[in-house]
C-alpha cells in the first residue's frame, strides 16, 4: 500500500467503532490491563490518524520542504523519503 492510498477517515471511523464496542463491553473490569491498554491504544490512533491526514494534504507541500524536515527532525534517528 502506498502512501497515497491510505484512508485515514476510513480508519477513523473504524476506530470510533472499535471504541463504542470496547465501551459497550459488560461485566469487563475497565481498570484490568488489557482493558486500559486497548483504550489506549484506540486513544492513540485516534490522534495520529487525523494528523496522518493532514500530512497527505497538497498544502503541506512547500518548496522548502519545512513541514517534512520538521517531522524528519522530530522522528531521528529514523529516516524517510517522501514520495508518491
Amino acid at each position: 500500500m502506498g502512501w497515497g492510498d491510505i484512508k485515514t477517515m476510513d480508519m477513523e471511523d473504524e476506530i470510533k467503532k472499535l471504541k463504542k464496542q470496547l465501551m459497550d463491553m459488560k461485566n469487563i473490569d475497565k481498570r484490568c490491563n488489557t482493558y486500559v491498554g486497548i483504550n489506549n491504544d484506540l486513544k492513540n490512533w485516534a490522534t495520529f490518524l487525523p494528523l496522518l491526514g493532514e500530512l497527505k494534504d497538497p498544502s503541506i507541500e512547500t518548496e522548502d520542504d519545512r513541514h517534512w524536515n520538521k517531522i524528519k527532525e522530530l522522528v531521528k534517528p529514523q529516516t524517510f523519503t517522501v514520495n508518491s
